[in-house]
């Protein structure tokens, strides 16, 4: 997870309020463009708010455009505000309590997110689970990723074992912050 402020090559400042302009054609040029992705800016104040809007818009729109197998690992998220803070993003309270609140909202979200960043996502959520309750998390997040895949007709095995191999450390370095 990334928290640079800018948003890295090719980010896309998201308005959810405008879910049929610049949003829509963002996530249908990224679902067409294998290897594209889509950077989501959220602010300080959105995260401390734990306001899923910017975050959760480009999956509703991947949803209501039935173009979901496409949207896989196509999200990173930029956390601006967070600068000057040393810290990885995993590390960061409030941003620990907006990706488990996010986990909340889409038990499937790490589907969405860019390879790099599904790692630390993780952590931010499982901080402070035992291993009883990080492997029932764990379970969760499979049986979503094998649901999008039975209801949009793609091999959620496959995309599972994808963000199953993120989890475990496979792609994007140890720490999937670079963004």
């Amino acid at each position: 997870m990334n928290g640079d402020g800018e948003g890295g090559a090719g980010a896309v400042r998201i308005d959810p309020l405008d879910p049929h302009g610049p949003l829509r054609r963002s996530v249908h040029a990224v679902t067409g463009d294998p290897g594209s992705v889509l950077g989501v800016v959220l602010r300080r104040a959105d995260v401390r708010a734990l306001e899923m809007g910017p975050a959760m818009a480009p999956v509703h729109v991947a949803h209501e455009e039935a173009v979901v197998a496409r949207a896989e690992a196509t999200l990173r998220l930029v956390f601006q505000g967070y600068e000057r803070d040393p810290r990885p993003m995993h590390e960061i309270g409030e941003v620990q309590r907006y990706a488990r609140a996010l986990d909340e909202e889409s038990p499937a979200f790490l589907f969405f997110l860019e390879r790099a960043q599904r790692a630390a996502f993780a952590r931010c959520v499982l901080d402070g689970l035992d291993g009883e309750g990080a492997a029932g998390w764990s379970a969760r997040k499979r049986a979503a990723v094998l649901g999008l895949g039975r209801a949009y007709g793609f091999d959620g095995a496959r995309a599972w074992a994808a963000v199953a191999e993120d989890l475990a450390g496979g792609a994007g370095g140890a720490d999937g912050e670079g963004g």
